[in-house]
């Protein structure tokens, strides 16, 4: 009896040393990992999670091992090491690169929002979109509104009134036309196809020299694609609106007195939603000879502008 007392004693032994190596080899890779942690992806996640506050440009021994980053550099963190800033590479966010796009602007915001060193902010990202009869994928660079009602809007459409003439039926939002939309320079832009960013969302928002002044959203109208009325927000809802006149009142196609109905998907007015055939925001008149009335359904705001009216507007369609 006493020998089969001492056989498991023995082995009783043997289970406990082998739960204390195993805790012992636990510490040590944990310990191996926080020391070389920098050559490693998982380093990298777990400096986002310690970079809650941007550290003093100082690297001493108050601040070792914390993180610096600048957007400037988007790509590169430096860690403060023995007293001197180190440089290590981040491997690049969904939307950097070409060879790394999203889905939309709205996937974009998602992917970035667990990343403290990499907000989104507004500004070009690269998407990869497919066309779901075709499974054609296109790749293409596109500006994202990371800001206004929620972000995550993908711009398919631009036109600044009165800066781009002649006009032609290529500058439609409704064209097959493939013109990049990149950023909110003054221009005009068109992503054709748009169903492919499988859109529950659209917005329409005006900019004074790159100022948002106003912004409303709906659902998506599926008509964008094929013809004016696409142009049409369902259920509108204000984002944005700075304007003097019309506060509360979505823009909506019009070519104002229906005097030239090739107007309609180029032009808007802010007035009367509903009629399509009178009043004006953008421009007036003829396809071939474009009348003034930039902001004359809006007025702009001292804050924004010294004129009122007839000055710089580009209009923006996104989705999202």
């Amino acid at each position: 009896f006493s020998e089969k007392r001492r056989v498991q004693k023995s082995y009783l032994e043997m289970i406990f040393l082998f739960f204390i190596l195993v805790e012992l080899l636990t510490v040590s890779t944990t310990t191996a990992l926080k020391s070389n942690h920098l050559t490693t992806s998982n380093r990298t996640q777990v400096v986002h999670k310690r970079a809650a506050t941007v550290p003093s440009a100082t690297c001493d021994g108050s601040n070792e091992d914390e993180p610096f980053y600048s957007p400037t550099a988007p790509n590169t963190v430096w860690i403060c090491k023995s007293s001197r800033w180190t440089p290590f590479k981040l491997e690049p966010s969904i939307g950097d690169t070409a060879d790394f796009p999203g889905s939309s602007c709205k996937d974009i915001l998602e992917s970035h929002s667990s990343n403290c060193f990499r907000p989104a902010t507004d500004g070009p990202y690269w998407v990869r979109v497919t066309d779901q009869c075709s499974e054609v994928e296109q790749t293409m660079q596109v500006h994202c509104d990371m800001s206004t009602c929620g972000g995550g809007w993908s711009l398919v459409w631009k036109h600044s009134y009165m800066e781009v003439l002649p006009l032609t039926q290529q500058m439609y939002y409704f064209s097959d036309t493939f013109r990049s939309c990149q950023d909110l320079t003054a221009g005009w832009c068109n992503v054709d196809r748009k169903v492919r960013f499988n859109a529950e969302e659209m917005m329409i928002a005006a900019y004074h020299n790159n100022h948002l002044v106003y912004a409303y959203r709906g659902r998506y109208n599926r008509n964008i694609d094929h013809e004016w009325s696409g142009g049409i927000l369902l259920d509108p809802k204000v984002c944005v609106d700075h304007c003097k006149h019309n506060v509360g009142i979505p823009p909506a196609p019009s070519d104002h007195d229906g005097r030239d109905i090739q107007l309609l998907g180029i032009a808007f007015d802010k007035t009367t939603p509903s009629n399509y055939r009178a009043n004006c925001d953008t421009f007036w008149s003829s396809f071939d000879n474009p009348g003034e009335c930039r902001w004359r359904d809006c007025f702009l705001p001292s804050s924004i502008s010294s004129n009122e009216h007839d000055t710089q507007m580009t209009l923006a369609i996104y989705v999202h």
